[in-house]
């Protein structure tokens, strides 16, 4: 029998196009929406470069497990066994493989704007915040978490991967709660990047709980937004309400509603 070697397709982002060689490559500019669908399992062989929304793209795709898999932020897409990805504004999700392999090769990251950095920050900061808080936390998923957060005091890139990895981890393990629920219709309804919407919540989240959170430069005002709205769109993710404290509505749009000193 003859063994067909089946070349590989490298899913990447705009950014990281510049390092693919070969003109078997799929750019990925945005989240999957549903047409992502009707691609299930249709590529082989498949190499992804990139962020959440690449990784979560290249996850549905691969027929199989990706084989190589090179993250470029810290959203931790690459430790999860399924994906992300938009009918309309809302959010949905799809049980899909683990990559093969994970690889941290600094090239593909080390331009990440200073923004991006922040905001990829915030996003494993609150899957950290949110394993901590969920009632389904256990012993390995909260080590990660502390382990996680022990690596961004270096404030490097190539630490904030690895840390992200963990986060990552750790949320296959314990899924996300209130943080994620209250950012999936800031950025369904509202456009407001995934890393910006967190950026805004983390610290008034916090607020409630007590928690000391990493020193990060926070996003103060997101523009005018409907909170009631949003908080009934995401009491819809019946993870928000998996927490290990208690608030009612009324106090949660009042928080989030709120103006307060933010370092």
């Amino acid at each position: 029998m003859v063994h067909r070697k089946i070349k590989s397709t490298i899913i990447c982002s705009p950014s990281t196009k510049k390092f693919i060689k070969g003109d078997r490559y799929i750019i990925v500019k945005n989240p999957p929406d549903e047409t992502i669908l009707s691609q299930i399992n249709s590529i082989e062989n498949v190499i992804c470069v990139g962020g959440g929304a690449v990784i979560d793209y290249a996850k549905i795709v691969s027929k199989g497990p990706i084989k190589k898999c090179y993250p470029t932020t810290a959203s931790g897409s690459s430790e999860t066994s399924h994906s992300v990805y938009w009918i309309g504004n809302e959010k949905k999700g799809i049980k899909r493989y683990l990559p093969e392999k994970v690889i941290i090769e600094e090239k593909f990251f080390k331009d990440l704007r200073p923004d991006m950095f922040i905001f990829t920050m915030c996003d494993m900061i609150a899957h950290c915040l949110d394993v901590k808080w969920s009632l389904d936390s256990n012993e390995e998923s909260l080590r990660l978490v502390d382990e996680a957060l022990s690596l961004i005091h270096d404030r490097d890139k190539k630490s904030l991967i690895k840390a992200g990895i963990l986060a990552g981890r750790a949320i296959e393990i314990t899924p996300t709660t209130i943080l994620h629920s209250l950012s999936y219709p800031l950025t369904g309804i509202y456009g407001i990047s995934h890393g910006k919407a967190l950026s805004y919540l983390i610290p008034r989240i916090s607020h409630i709980t007590g928690d000391n959170i990493p020193d990060v430069e926070y996003i103060r005002d997101l523009g005018n937004i409907n909170w009631e709205l949003i908080v009934e769109e995401a009491y819809k993710y019946d993870k928000i309400e998996k927490v290990n404290f208690k608030i009612s509505k009324k106090i949660l749009i009042d928080i989030l509603k709120s103006v307060f000193p933010i370092k």
